[in-house]
């Protein structure tokens, strides 16, 4: 087998799909399987790990590339990009670290730190900024309850539905299909039967909702005097920190034309075929189209989503450009679960960050297969970025594969952050 340099060291050259390619792989069966090629250490133990226990991990140069490549040879994805990020500014990231990536849910904390980087007040009710939803059920609502899924809504309302033999949808349009007033009272009004009563201060007991994202994308966009909620994260995040050639949504990175370097997602009959260039989740899509919604729209690469990451590591701080007194709100720990504002926690148990991280853990998965995990006391950010929805979203080796990344990454942040690497 051929063999590369990759940061100062000798790796497999491991072949890679084309980014638009729709291979199917046979699932893995845990036990010994072929190591041709590999070198018999960390990277072999992962490979047979996929389906077994977590290996020990070393602190090697190379290891970063290796568990990018493991991960496509695994079958997890068909593309794969992984990078870390350090407080003290020693990053590294390999594989696909070049390509778009849908991004899926991680939007969701885009969204919330927008928020109150926007000045809007987490206490400010619905109807206040969408003054059209005033006799609605969520009229008084405050925004933090819709950002951290305590608004008594229901998980998620297939707005989609009606499209699905709409020939517009067939033609991959740049604007939704779903007019905006009439979205939003749609998912005003879903409240969940077993809502209970709410705590005056942190409200209904929490489900995971992507319609509380939805309305506080859109709270965002009408406080911000922006189209969408992705213009607005662009405007008050991505632009102000420089980030805004590597993430936002389709339209604003004009993946159109960036195509070569975009992955694709799942193929879907209704929406043309491979859904490619354009955001994967159904609602998002019908909703705004090339634009982005609160929970759902934005793309970007793995070496700018480490370094929004390590913004959020400074702002755990009361450090950098993302500090801001209510930061410290959005990772306040809720009762009832872990999740928390614009992130989630780390359980106690099975937690995708994996078994280095520690309890003041944060961060945020996507449904496309992508993940960003944050510790503050280990000053790391670990971004794991996969296309595992391509070409159908049955796969779920996915959930095996990330704590097994994540801590690698953890485990050469910490590393390299230490001296003790140069990536």
């Amino acid at each position: 087998m051929a063999r590369r340099w990759f940061l100062g060291a000798q790796v497999p050259v491991v072949p890679k799909p084309r980014l638009a390619a729709r291979e199917r792989r046979a699932p893995m069966q845990c036990g010994p399987i072929d190591k041709d090629g590999w070198p018999e250490d960390t990277e072999v133990a992962m490979k047979e790990a996929m389906f077994c226990a977590p290996p020990p991990f070393e602190d090697r140069p190379e290891s970063l590339a290796a568990a990018a490549a493991w991960a496509v040879q695994a079958g997890v994805a068909p593309n794969v990009a992984v990078a870390f990020s350090t407080a003290t500014g020693v990053d590294a990231a390999a594989g696909d670290a070049d390509a778009f990536f849908d991004l899926a849910s991680i939007t969701k904390s885009f969204c919330a730190v927008a928020c109150i980087h926007a000045g809007l007040p987490l206490a400010t009710p619905v109807a206040e900024v969408l003054p059209a939803l005033s006799q609605s059920p969520v009229a008084h609502t405050p925004l933090l309850w819709l950002l951290s899924h305590r608004a008594g809504l229901v998980d998620h309302v297939p707005l989609f539905l009606p499209f699905l033999e709409d020939a517009r949808a067939t033609a991959r349009p740049r604007a939704g299909l779903l007019p905006r007033g009439e979205a939003r009272l749609m998912v005003a009004s879903r409240l969940r039967a077993d809502r209970g009563e709410p705590d005056p201060v942190f409200g209904f007991p929490p489900i995971y909702s992507d319609l509380g994202y939805f309305l506080a994308g859109e709270m965002l966009a009408s406080y911000t005097g922006m189209p969408d909620a992705g213009a607005a994260i662009r405007a008050t995040l991505l632009e102000p920190l420089g980030l805004a050639d590597a993430l936002g949504t389709a339209g604003e990175l004009r993946l159109d034309e960036r195509l070569p370097r975009v992955v694709p997602t799942e193929f879907v009959p209704w929406r043309g075929g491979d859904v490619h260039g354009r955001v994967h989740d159904e609602n998002a899509f019908v909703l705004e189209g090339w634009g982005g919604a609160g929970h759902a729209g934005l793309f970007g690469t793995a070496p700018a989503l480490a370094s929004f990451g390590r913004l959020l590591l400074e702002a755990a701080g009361d450090r950098g450009p993302l500090a801001h007194r209510n930061f410290k709100e959005l990772l306040t720990v809720r009762p009832g679960g872990t999740l928390r504002a614009g992130f989630d926690g780390k359980s106690t148990e099975g937690s995708s960050a994996g078994l280095l991280a520690g309890p003041n853990t944060f961060g945020h998965l996507g449904f496309t297969g992508t993940s960003l995990w944050i510790d503050p006391d280990l000053g790391v950010a670990t971004v794991f970025l996969t296309n595992r929805v391509s070409p159908t979203r049955a796969s779920t080796h996915i959930r095996r594969a990330r704590p097994i990344v994540h801590d690698l990454l953890f485990t050469r942040g910490i590393a390299a952050d230490r001296g003790r690497l140069h990536p």
